[in-house]
């Protein structure tokens, strides 16, 4: 059995990236992770903290980026004696320092890449960093197939050339959603579960809300550096009070509002696969995606529509359409998307072809 090592940026409530993965594969094919690392900083010695994350509590090790290679070599030389291939699976493409230290120090260590989100819109420096780790690569994966057409063809084509590059979408747990049912009447509530930041075009949800006539409430989950201006573009529009900030909670708990709640929109200007939308989808809250790659990759799966950013009236349209559906129709729209969904992105599924990915001989 190969064992694994997942490398990370940061520790935190993440979907996709470390947590989920880690989880599922620990629970799949027990005994084949070790524990994560964290590398947030380049100096220091390493220490074991414990961290609580979409409702579990993890061990890991917070490491700079010299003490993360010294423990990836100790477990290298201990994997080694045992006749046991160590893989080590960066997540982040500020990490390629690590990966290439490793690779000098480690030659034997395989080196596995996610790539989790448009590579046209990641910094130079990242866009370098990815770079280099698909050059170190043994396998490079992407949570999206349209996140793989961004790939800059020269690499894609160097990957393929190797049979080192595939596409796993993300998924999501069913097990989640066993005590949840669509059975209910919706509120008029409007959902976002995103970072305040520029990548989510915040303002434009906004846009949507001041533009809507039936919408009664945006309940937004997350925080981030664009927080007071959000709040103030809300007051310039008027829409201050129907704008409700719940901030970072636990995964449970945006269940339960997504449960409860009618629309959930995604108007990011660029993205992965966001789990987000999928736990939306599956709990029947209705998205409203914007039209990027990866989100119409989404819309085709699950028989959705997606919509333009140039303008947020028809997004508001739409929206108010959905509250003049007789209550019969619209729960069997609910219910179908919430079935497609369900089947088509199980993460179970996703976890074991990163599992079986590990098991080969990438020599």
């Amino acid at each position: 059995m190969n064992k694994i090592i997942h490398m990370v940026r940061s520790i935190g409530p993440t979907s996709m990236p470390w947590n989920d993965l880690y989880y599922g594969v620990r629970f799949l094919s027990p005994g084949a992770s070790h524990i994560p690392i964290e590398v947030n900083r380049v100096f220091g010695r390493q220490l074991c903290k414990w961290k609580k994350c979409n409702n579990r509590t993890y061990r890991y090790i917070d490491s700079s980026i010299f003490s993360s290679v010294c423990r990836v070599r100790e477990i290298y030389q201990r994997n080694s004696t045992k006749d046991v291939a160590t893989i080590v699976h960066i997540h982040n493409p500020s990490l390629f320092t690590s990966a290439l230290l490793i690779k000098l120090f480690c030659p034997r260590v395989k080196i596995i890449v996610n790539l989790h989100n448009d590579w046209r819109f990641f910094k130079v420096s990242q866009k370098i960093g990815l770079s280099i780790l698909a050059l170190l690569s043994d396998y490079f994966i992407t949570v999206s197939y349209a996140i793989k057409s961004t790939i800059p063809n020269r690499l894609t084509k160097k990957l393929m050339e190797n049979s080192k590059l595939s596409s796993i979408p993300n998924g999501i747990r069913m097990k989640d959603f066993n005590d949840y049912n669509n059975n209910g009447s919706r509120n008029k509530v409007m959902v976002m579960v995103a970072r305040m930041v520029p990548q989510k075009n915040c303002f434009f949800a906004i846009d949507i809300l001041a533009k809507s006539k039936c919408i009664e409430k945006l309940i937004w989950i997350g925080d981030g550096i664009q927080r007071e201006s959000i709040l103030q573009y809300a007051k310039e529009l008027g829409v201050a009070p129907k704008l409700e900030l719940m901030g970072i909670i636990s995964r449970k708990q945006v269940y339960d509002v997504l449960n409860n709640s009618s629309i959930y929109i995604a108007p990011s200007k660029w993205e992965g696969i966001g789990v987000a939308n999928l736990e939306a989808a599956a709990l029947g809250c209705i998205p409203f995606l914007s039209d990027i790659p990866p989100h119409q990759e989404i819309a085709t799966n699950i028989n959705i529509k997606t919509y333009s950013l140039k303008e947020s009236e028809s997004w508001a349209n739409d929206i108010d359409c959905i509250f003049g559906v007789p209550f019969k129709e619209d729960r069997h729209k609910r219910d179908e998307i919430s079935r497609i969904t369900m089947k088509k992105y199980n993460l179970d599924n996703a976890i074991q072809k990163y599992i079986e990915i590990y098991n080969k001989d990438l020599n």
